[in-house]
């Protein structure tokens, strides 16, 4: 944990009194941490009190006045990947910025996989909070799920590749992630669509291509990724790509 996150009804004035795992934390670190307000700024915490019985601490904050890091201009559309996996989808994509994704049925997605209770609200509120933490950041993703795909690309997705660059990452794409156009001449904005570890299915990956005139296959190769691996390195490819924009996330 690298910055200690606060939710706002945590605080009452510049105090704050907070509890569990992040209490434990406070032991192992001594008496003075970097802070931030869930949804707000960055600053740091004086710890004043401190139980060890029940867990709870009480801190005193600075103004937290510093601001988070920009967003990642990415949205990530993905397949639901399986429950264990998600975790670490969620982890690698929040730690990098990520603050909109999408999770939807493909073929190759296990209709089991929506019973799971990694989806639910206070599960993925959790997640978040914990990828903040590491990431030093304090605003929180979106999350978005559709359980229909043909409903999805055709409807919500134009849309929502409207101005943006589209990379699908797919075994058969044609370009390498090195070949997309650089910022100056697309959006640095981008949608990443990521598929099952296998790939999108032939039909599945003509209709995502199919959402935008600005949509490319992309391939990392002819190795087969885990998940959790080719969205570090698609995400990765794209921050650096974002990063050499001079242009503003909106």
């Amino acid at each position: 944990m690298n910055l200690l996150l606060m939710h706002p009804e945590e605080i009452d004035g510049s105090f704050a009194r907070i509890r569990g795992e992040r209490v434990r934390h406070l032991e192992r670190i001594g008496g003075q941490c970097r802070a931030g307000i869930l949804g707000g700024g960055i600053g740091h915490a004086k710890v004043l009190e401190q139980n060890p019985a029940d867990e709870t601490a009480l801190l005193e904050l600075d103004a937290c006045a510093e601001l988070p890091p920009p967003p990642l201009p990415v949205t990530l559309v993905m397949a639901l990947p399986r429950p264990k996996t998600l975790r670490k989808a969620i982890a690698c994509a929040v730690s990098m910025g990520v603050k909109e994704l999408h999770f939807l049925q493909s073929f190759k997605v296990e209709k089991s996989y929506w019973t799971s209770p990694f989806l639910k609200p206070d599960f993925l509120a959790a997640e978040t909070f914990d990828a903040l933490m590491q990431a030093v950041d304090t605003i929180p993703a979106r999350f978005f799920f559709h359980r229909q795909f043909k409903p999805f690309v055709e409807d919500e997705l134009p849309g929502l590749c409207r101005g943006r660059l589209v990379a699908a990452a797919h075994p058969g794409g044609k370009l390498r992630l090195a070949d997309l156009p650089p910022p100056g001449e697309t959006p640095a904005e981008s949608v990443l669509l990521l598929g099952p570890e296998g790939g999108w299915t032939e039909y599945e990956y003509q209709k995502l291509l199919a959402c935008s005139n600005t949509a490319s296959g992309v391939t990392l190769g002819r190795r087969i990724l885990r998940t959790e691996f080719a969205l570090a390195r698609l995400l990765g490819a794209l921050s650096d790509r974002a990063i050499d924009s001079d242009q503003p996330f909106r």
